[in-house]
This record gives structure tokens, C-alpha cells and sequence, in this order.
């Protein structure tokens, strides 16, 4: 598999929900190359391909089922770019997560995350959405709005939804009227008990939890699978393999 076919492969369809600025991307892209002074600086520098198109400092070693890299530091597993954040730029704040602002999961250059709140990383997780409709069904090419924040980043909002619960306000009706509640089971046959069945705030549709699950299992394998193709793309243009003892 040739570099354009991976990243073509990779991008997908659509356009995202979020994106940076492409200030911010440029400064991504300056990010330094992976060096290290202290035995954790070491540690994160001798585990990593460098990337030297966009930056990315590609954890080699194992990845998680949901593409993260996983580290092994101080008798303890952690998440490889947390150690690296730590290793590099300090300790994380409480209560805070990091945020892959280059979208490269496997990739562990504390220059490309940000400590962010949780709600914070799932807002601007929308970025990574190559849906075409938004959680109603109502097409992004007709329906979408676009709202550009001081930082020069960017996200979409569904106009049609903002319209209907405009509308469901001012009326005084329900935000959520329960569909699909006369169904004893979903499509795969699950049975919609009262321990497997949810109500989907975002459409009002009773949902099956089993297939919720699985499709969240899914979701993780395809990421870590795109991880993987990614890094395999990226040997194959720096012309070296797998088990090079030095790969950054």
C-alpha cells in the first residue's frame, strides 16, 4: 500500500465536525523531533517513529484495542501518551485528559495534545465525524452550521434540529417522544427488556444496549486498525521495518 492510498484510506469520506485552524496546524507540524535527557524522556524517545512530514511521534510498541499506544513504566501499564506528556511537559492537571489535536491516536508528541476537561475532549471529538447527517438523520450538506471560535477553531451544528426543539419550546411539548416502543425486539433479534433497552435522547428511538456495545467494539478495532495501517504506511516511506532497534 502506496502513502496516498493509506491517507486516502485513513481521511474517509465527508467532512469533519471540528477542525483546526491552520495556524494551529503549522505549529503542529513544527513540533520537535523525539530526544531525551532524563531516563522517562529516553524511555518515550527510543519507542517512537518519527514522523517527519506531520510531527507525529508514532508509539511503536504495543497499541491499545482502541489505537492508543500502551506503555509499560515503573511496574505500572499507562497510556503512552500520557507518560510522554509527563516525561516532557509536566505533570497533567486533575480532573484532566489529554486531547490529540493532530487526531493521530498513536501518536505521543506531547506538542500535539492538550489537557483539556472530558467534556471539553468529547465536544471537540466531533471533528473526527465523517457522518453525513447529523444524530436526526438531517443532512449536514443542507442543514449544517458552521461557528468559528476566537481560537480559529471551528465546529458544525445541525440548523434543522436547533429549528425543531425551537419550535418543541415554544409549543410547550416534549423535547423526546418515545418511538419504537410497541418493539418486543430490536433488528438482531435482541429482546428490548427493561436491563437492554435505552432511550435515545438524540432522536427519542428506543435503542437495543447489546448492539450499542457491539458496535462500540467495532468502533474501537476500526481505530486501532487505522493506527496500524497508518504506521505500516509510514515505515514503508521511511524505507525501514518493524523491528528496527531504533526507530526514532
Amino acid at each position: 500500500m502506496t502513502w496516498d492510498v493509506a491517507v486516502a484510506a485513513i481521511a474517509g469520506p465527508g467532512l469533519p465536525g471540528f477542525h483546526l485552524g491552520e495556524r494551529f496546524q503549522a505549529e503542529l507540524r513544527a513540533a520537535p523531533e523525539p530526544y531525551g535527557t532524563t531516563p522517562d524522556q529516553l524511555y518515550v524517545a527510543e519507542r517512537v517513529i518519527w514522523d517527519p512530514w506531520e510531527s507525529h511521534w508514532i508509539w511503536a510498541p504495543a497499541l491499545a484495542r482502541d489505537g492508543y499506544g500502551k506503555a509499560y513504566r515503573n511496574g505500572k501499564d499507562r497510556m503512552a501518551h500520557r507518560a510522554a506528556y509527563e516525561a516532557f511537559r509536566g505533570s497533567i492537571p486533575d480532573g484532566m485528559t489529554l486531547d490529540h489535536l493532530c487526531e493521530r491516536r498513536s501518536c505521543v508528541n506531547p506538542w500535539h495534545t492538550e489537557p483539556v476537561t472530558n467534556r471539553e475532549n468529547i465536544r471537540r471529538g466531533r471533528r473526527s465525524d465523517t457522518s453525513e447527517t447529523c444524530g436526526a438523520g438531517h443532512p449536514w450538506a443542507e442543514f449544517a452550521r458552521w461557528q468559528t471560535l476566537a481560537n480559529g477553531n471551528s465546529y458544525r451544528k445541525c440548523r434543522e434540529c436547533h429549528r425543531l426543539r425551537d419550535r418543541d419550546l415554544f409549543r410547550g411539548a416534549p423535547l423526546t417522544v418515545p418511538k419504537r416502543v410497541a418493539d418486543t425486539h430490536c433488528s438482531s433479534g435482541h429482546e428490548l427488556d427493561e436491563a437492554n433497552a435505552y432511550l435515545n435522547p438524540d432522536d427519542g428511538v428506543i435503542r437495543c444496549r447489546t448492539c450499542q456495545r457491539g458496535n462500540e467494539s467495532r468502533s474501537k478495532s476500526a481505530r486501532r486498525l487505522e493506527e496500524l495501517t497508518y504506521r505500516a504506511a509510514l515505515l514503508d516511506r521511511l524505507a525501514v521495518t518493524e523491528g528496527s532497534p531504533r526507530v526514532a
